[in-house]
C-alpha cells in the first residue's frame, strides 16, 4: 500500500505522538478510517523516514515473528520511495488478560525467529474476528538488541516475557562466546535482576502504571486536538 494513496486528512486522529529523545525520532500517527467505504474498521499507523523504529517490522516479518497466528489483524505495510512509512490492521476488542496459550506461542516464536516485541503484553493484543493479535507492531527487535533497550529507549511491558528474552539473549551470548574453562563467570544483562526484579515489584507496577495513565491521556488528547499532519513526509 502506497502512502500517496491514503486520504490520511479524511481519517479520524486515535493518538498522535510528537516527539523527539536524544536526537532519535519517536513521533507518530494512529488513524482509524472513515466510517464508510471499503475502509471500514481499519486502523492506520505512520510515521516518517526518520523514525526510530522504522524498519523494525520488515526484519520481524522475514524472520517469521510475524505471521497470520501471531498478527492475524494486519492488512498491510505502508510504504513511500521504497521505504516503510507504516502499516494497517484490521480493528478489535482489547484482551483484558493475556491469553496463556497465546503468551507459550509467542515465547516460542522468540525462540524460534530470533525476535521479540518489548511491548507485548495483555494491553497489547486484541481480538480481531474471534483470533488474538497482536498491535503496535514496530516495537520488535533481534534477540542480539536485548542488551541495548535504554538506547532504544524501550521498557518491556511484560516481566515474565522479559525474563524468557533475557534466557535467549543470555543464550545466545554463550553460543557466540563459550565460556572459558576455570575463567570467573561474568553475569550477562537479563541475569541482573534490578531491572526486571524491579519491574516486578507490585508497589513499582502500580506506580509505574498510575503514572503513564496520569500523562497518558492528556498527549493523546492534545494528539487529536492537535494531531500536526503538516509533519508527516511526503
Amino acid at each position: 500500500m502506497r502512502l500517496v494513496d491514503l486520504a490520511v486528512r479524511d481519517f479520524v486522529p486515535v493518538k498522535v505522538t510528537i516527539r523527539c529523545i536524544a536526537n532519535q525520532d519517536h513521533s507518530r500517527w494512529v488513524f482509524r478510517a472513515a466510517q464508510s467505504g471499503d475502509s471500514d474498521g481499519l486502523f492506520f499507523k505512520i510515521w516518517n523516514p526518520t523514525y526510530v523504529r522504522r524498519d523494525n517490522i520488515l526484519g520481524a516479518i522475514e524472520a517469521g515473528f510475524y505471521d497470520e497466528r501471531t498478527t492475524p489483524a494486519l492488512e498491510a505495510l505502508v510504504f513511500h520511495d521504497g521505504v516503510c512509512r507504516g502499516y494497517v490492521m484490521r480493528s478489535g476488542v482489547p484482551c483484558q488478560k493475556l491469553d496463556a496459550d497465546f503468551f507459550e506461542l509467542v515465547k516460542h516464536r522468540s525462540e524460534d525467529t530470533g525476535y521479540f516485541n518489548v511491548q507485548f503484553s495483555a494491553g497489547h493484543t486484541m481480538l480481531c474476528d474471534n483470533k488474538i493479535s497482536l498491535f503496535d507492531l514496530e516495537g520488535v527487535y533481534p534477540i542480539a538488541e536485548y542488551g541495548r533497550m535504554e538506547h532504544h529507549r524501550a521498557v518491556f511491558d511484560n516481566v515474565d516475557y522479559e525474563r524468557h528474552v533475557a534466557m535467549l539473549y543470555q543464550k545466545e551470548l554463550l553460543e557466540r562466546q563459550p565460556p572459558i574453562p576455570g575463567a570467573e563467570r561474568v553475569p550477562v544483562c537479563g541475569e541482573v535482576k534490578s531491572h526486571s526484579e524491579r519491574l516486578a515489584s507490585p508497589l513499582f507496577g502500580k506506580l509505574r502504571s498510575l503514572a503513564g495513565d496520569a500523562w497518558q491521556w492528556p498527549r493523546d488528547l492534545l494528539g487529536r486536538l492537535r494531531p500536526r499532519l503538516d509533519l508527516i513526509q511526503y
